[in-house]
């Protein structure tokens, strides 16, 4: 939101939810800002439930067990917290749940469609022609990572962690560090290591987010941090448009360059210097292997 914010040429922010109603997401984020929130957390948290679903429980709503609601809810936190003039509308979700892993002819879920994806199905019918177009190009230039070469090397690096090192990740509290390093020792897969892990408190998706921190060496706090520059990756010719329309609007520096844009301050070199090692390691674990260096070479994209 602060990216979008930041861009001054956006007016609406248009997002998908299970309920297809703004005012009950609006009655549900004012609750979860309430004052009184953290008194009514406290007996479910007690109970060993997760903060999810303590934080469900507290609000009494059947709205935070949609995770489309969920996120339709934190955009409008995250928009009355900023200030924004950005104007949020919501259309109802159709298709398979997120995360589905049922099968859905019509509008299958993003998981659905990655899961076809690397058992070799054709998916561009349920794909943008840009987007589809894209995803070829990658696979015929050997630029789409190898799923069994990221594992060994993933659970490589959490092999060499200590305690402390975990202890230091984003988003690691009461102890989750013991219960990582444990499972590290042992696991022969990244699924293993999960259940492993996992207790009611610690749901699969926290532990990926917090993994995912330790390969790509993400230090605490990062997500509490404002961007310090908007970067183009792509546009169409209605996005020049918009480009052009954010021409002496935006408040944080524009560009398409990274090497141009990490020029702009402290923070700014180093968001640069981690969306470079990203890239560098993703390009390790594809059957092309570029060499490092990619996000300073590759062209924006035009479609």
């Amino acid at each position: 939101m602060a990216s979008l914010t930041a861009f001054g040429a956006v007016d609406s922010l248009i997002f998908g939810s299970e309920c297809g109603e703004l005012a009950a997401l609006r009655s549900v984020a004012a609750a979860l800002d309430s004052p009184e929130l953290p008194a009514a957390l406290a007996p479910h948290l007690q109970k060993g439930l997760p903060f999810a679903a303590a934080r469900q429980a507290a609000v009494h709503s059947l709205l935070l067990s949609s995770p489309n609601n969920i996120l339709g809810i934190e955009y409008l936190r995250a928009l009355r917290q900023l200030g924004s003039n950005i104007q949020p509308l919501t259309i109802s979700r159709q298709g398979a749940p997120h995360d589905a892993a049922e099968p859905d002819t019509d509008f299958p879920s993003a998981s659905q469609l990655r899961q076809r994806f690397l058992t070799g199905q054709d998916i561009s019918s349920s794909l943008p022609p840009a987007m589809a177009e894209q995803l070829e190009l990658a696979r015929q230039r050997g630029a789409l990572p190898q799923l069994e070469l990221w594992e060994r090397a993933f659970l490589a690096r959490l092999r060499a962690m200590t305690e402390t090192d975990y202890a230091a990740l984003p988003d690691v509290t009461e102890g989750l560090e013991h219960r990582l390093y444990r499972a590290s020792r042992t696991a022969k897969t990244t699924e293993e290591l999960l259940t492993n892990a996992k207790t009611k408190r610690y749901t699969h998706a926290r532990l990926r987010r917090v993994l995912l921190a330790a390969m790509l060496e993400l230090p605490a706090g990062l997500s509490a941090v404002e961007p310090p520059y908007l970067r183009v990756l792509g546009f169409t010719t209605k996005g020049a448009e918009i480009l052009n329309r954010a021409k002496g609007r935006h408040t944080l520096p524009l560009s398409a360059s990274l090497a141009e844009l990490e020029k702009a301050g402290e923070a700014a070199a180093r968001f640069a210097a981690l969306e470079a090692r990203a890239a560098d390691l993703y390009h390790a674990f594809t059957p092309g292997l570029a060499p490092c260096g990619s996000e300073y070479t590759t062209p924006v994209i035009k479609i």
